[in-house]
């Protein structure tokens, strides 16, 4: 993925400008990243794969190297507090969420407070779009200048 993205980067002439990044997560951010500032951080279907204290440790890290107007893009699955797909979505996630356990080993069983935890560190909310009844959701998060 990484790779297709550097490819799309480059034909059309923003691949100077793109820096990606693979590493652990039980390892904080890498130390060559920590000397730079970024201004767009976009995490699509991944926090959902963490707990909360990972999240944490991830959202703090983040504070070193965004600029002061930094953005957080996100998509995620949601669990809409009412409406039509309350119950579908908590059957959706759960039904994920034993998949991927299944086929991964992965051990987180719910979604994290990833948007109380990015509130706590200082970032807000200031765009959000939701399908499928609120099942899924993507944001817009923004640093509130220091």
């Amino acid at each position: 993925m990484l790779r297709a993205l550097r490819q799309r980067c480059e034909a059309v002439h923003a691949g100077k400008r793109l820096t990606t990044i693979c590493t652990l997560l039980n390892e904080g951010l890498p130390a060559a990243v920590q000397t730079k500032q970024f201004d767009l951080i976009a995490t699509h279907f991944f926090l959902d794969c963490l707990s909360g204290s990972e999240v944490e440790h991830i959202v703090h890290d983040a504070m070193v190297s965004t600029t002061d107007n930094a953005r957080w893009v996100i998509s995620e699955f949601n669990l809409p507090e009412r409406g039509a797909m309350w119950l579908p979505s908590r059957i959706v996630v759960r039904l994920l969420y034993l998949a991927f356990w299944i086929l991964t080993g992965l051990r987180t069983q719910r979604l994290p407070p990833y948007a109380n935890i990015l509130c706590l560190y200082g970032w807000h909310l200031s765009e959000q779009q939701t399908r499928l009844g609120g099942l899924l959701v993507s944001q817009l998060w923004q640093r509130e200048k220091a």
